[in-house]
């Protein structure tokens, strides 16, 4: 069903720290791609390599973020 589609969808959305753009069905498609490139351009993206940690397992990720008024999205973790 489109329902259990669209659950599964935005869980795997959710753990790996994306984001949906619906697009209105009534709208051009153009205005997802737009809004989805705006977001893209003004976001960082951090990168880093585990130290010290074993390699197999579930490792939770945490970002916190000082000062501001930031919109934080990050998986939840990795698997090793």
């Amino acid at each position: 069903s489109r329902l259990a589609d669209a659950t599964v969808l935005t869980n795997l959305v959710t753990r790996t720290g994306g984001q949906i753009f619906p697009a209105d069905a009534d709208a051009p498609i153009g205005n997802a791609f737009t809004r989805a490139i705006e977001e893209f351009r003004t976001s960082y993206v951090l990168r880093y390599v585990p130290q010290g940690v074993a390699r197999d397992g579930w490792h939770d990720i945490s970002v916190t973020v000082k000062g501001g008024p930031y919109d934080i999205q990050a998986r939840k973790g990795y698997g090793g």
